[in-house]
């Protein structure tokens, strides 16, 4: 690339020769090697050459936002070099995020932007089994492209068949190691194309949880990227209202706030792996607050008006988010390295905004902030419980009074009802003016008017008692 000036410098010329055959000429770099690594990575970069020969069978996810806004919809590879070259030329700091990289892609894209064939390598090269959670290196230097690993775990899932299927170019390992379930790897890769732009590449989701949704509802895989102090690595959380956990609408979420450009931007370079994934990772876990706050206050405001067992159902599932973001939020504070720390509290994006409390905490900060939310928005939580089954007690309340007063309505009726049952079944048909036998017919109406008034006569008497009572334990209450 051409030296870096005042302002945005364009980009050196791409050369007049194929990408293919760019990566071929780094492949006779290692025709005598001289250790096990560099044969690994002559086959990677043999089988990227196999993927450069390919056709494109699946376009990928193009995500371009330029100073915080998103672009116009990108389907193609030359569209998305004119828009790159016009924000270039305006000085705009530009964002590119591709899903599941085509051959066409990288064909193009390399030969446009001149990138670093290694870079593609470092993307297609999977680790190890052995070293997959093993924790990984990382350098604050001026690297304009950078490879964080990540890790699957599909919790649950055991024995399961099929796992070597990927929809991505790129194949992944996909395999069950036991006691373990069901593991994957991923990888975030971008690169530093000029002082303007930055170029994301990430996986597309497996479709294995999708398989076995009915057996496990409300399961997500776990994804830990080994670059904190513990073996277990940062957990980067699926935003909560995704049903799979996509790395390109994470990183879509995450470029919709413009203050993380300045970040990105700021450094010489490619901003280094843990400063980018803390920041990543709290971005995601404010996202995921603020979309929780926002369903337990719904919930909590308007629909426990109208209580029901399906509201029951929504506060476990969001008291479930929470419990899980408490516990990784909890454990990503504990095992932070000290150099990120330092390098967000030495960033001049900090310092410069160092009288303004809100701008002036860094990432690592916010961890703490957002915990600290979580815990109030669990008792929050709690609160709406209460209020559920004060909603559901009142409700109980309501239908018992209703049901008594149509218990009222039917005693009233019996005041008519019960005596004429009681005359018809003292008399029958034995009547003169029927069958010519019997009593005569006023002796039953003189009866049925009897009967009648006896009824709303002990009727009168009861209501009348029980008023009386009522009003005198009315008056013993207000002594």
């Amino acid at each position: 690339m051409a030296a870096i000036a005042d302002g945005i410098p364009l980009m050196d010329p791409p050369t007049d020769k194929p990408y293919s055959s760019r990566v071929q000429d780094i492949l006779s770099t290692f025709s005598s090697p001289e250790s096990a690594s560099t044969t690994e990575w002559s086959q990677w970069t043999v089988n990227l050459l196999k993927m450069l020969r390919q056709t494109d069978e699946n376009k990928p996810k193009i995500y371009y936002t330029s100073n915080g806004k998103m672009r116009p919809r990108v389907e193609t590879c030359s569209d998305l070099v004119a828009l790159s070259a016009d924000d270039q030329a305006s000085e705009k700091k530009a964002i590119c995020v591709i899903e599941n990289i085509s051959p066409g892609f990288i064909e193009e894209l390399g030969s446009a932007w001149d990138l670093d064939p290694e870079f593609f390598i470092g993307h297609a090269k999977n680790p190890n089994l052995e070293d997959l959670w093993v924790k990984q290196s990382t350098a604050y230097d001026t690297c304009k492209y950078r490879h964080l690993l990540g890790a699957f775990e599909y919790h649950g899932l055991r024995g399961q068949k099929g796992l070597n299927s990927s929809p991505n170019y790129f194949p992944r390992l996909c395999f069950e190691h036991p006691p373990y379930s069901v593991q994957s790897n991923t990888f975030i890769s971008y690169y530093r194309v000029h002082l303007g732009l930055y170029l994301f590449l990430v996986d597309a989701p497996l479709d294995i949880m999708t398989r076995h949704v009915e057996l496990y509802p409300r399961m997500r895989p776990t994804l830990r990227l080994m670059y904190a102090t513990n073996r277990g690595g940062v957990v980067l959380p699926q935003l909560f209202h995704q049903a799979k956990h996509s790395l390109f609408d994470s990183l879509k979420a995450f470029f919709q706030h413009g203050w993380h450009l300045a970040l990105l931007f700021g450094a010489e370079g490619a901003i280094p792996h843990e400063p980018f994934l803390y920041l990543l990772s709290n971005s995601l876990w404010i996202s995921n607050l603020n979309y929780l706050t926002s369903e337990i206050h719904r919930i909590s405001f308007v629909e426990v008006r109208n209580p029901s067992l399906k509201i029951n159902n929504a506060l476990h599932d969001r008291r479930e988010n929470l419990a899980s973001m408490k516990a990784s939020l909890t454990e990503t504070i504990k095992y932070i390295p000290t150099a990120a720390v330092e390098y967000f509290n030495k960033h001049d994006y900090f310092l410069n905004n160092a009288a303004i409390r809100w701008n002036s905490v860094t990432p690592i900060e916010s961890h703490q902030g957002t915990l600290d939310a979580v815990v109030q928005l669990d008792h929050v939580l709690m609160e709406t419980f209460q209020l559920l089954m004060s909603s559901i007690s009142l409700r109980d309340t309501q239908l018992s009074i209703e049901q008594s007063q149509r218990a009222t309505r039917l005693t009233q009726l019996a005041i008519i009802y019960v005596p004429l049952s009681f005359v018809t079944g003292l008399f029958g048909m034995n009547v003169q003016q029927i069958n010519a036998t019997g009593l005569p017919i006023w002796v039953c109406f003189v009866t049925l008017a009897i009967m009648i008034m006896l009824t709303a006569g002990i009727f009168w008497f009861l209501h009348a008692r029980a008023k009386k009572k009522k009003k005198k334990e009315g008056e013993r209450n207000d002594v």
